[in-house]
């Protein structure tokens, strides 16, 4: 996860006092950091809105989902319908 990584080394912080902040383990940090296990989408959210990281650069299920619900709302405005 290079954002993150990124974020780490501009703001000298380790993985250890991130995790302790974001209430999780260093370890899983390192995991992060090294994408052997995804950001869930609501521990993304949480360190955007701590930090300010971007939560589609943390996850990238975010940013699919957004995708989706904007043609839901879109598709509804038009009064188009998932059986159309």
């Amino acid at each position: 996860m290079e954002a993150l990584q990124d974020y780490l080394i501009k703001k000298g912080m380790s993985q250890a006092e991130f995790g302790r902040l974001v209430g999780v383990g260093q370890t899983m940090v390192q995991q992060w950091v090294s994408s052997k296990r995804p950001i869930s989408i609501v521990k993304a959210l949480d360190i955007e809105e701590v930090f300010g990281i971007d939560a589609n650069l943390l996850n990238e299920e975010i940013s699919v989902i957004e995708n989706r619900l904007l043609d839901r709302r879109t598709s509804k405005r038009r009064g188009i319908s998932k059986s159309s």
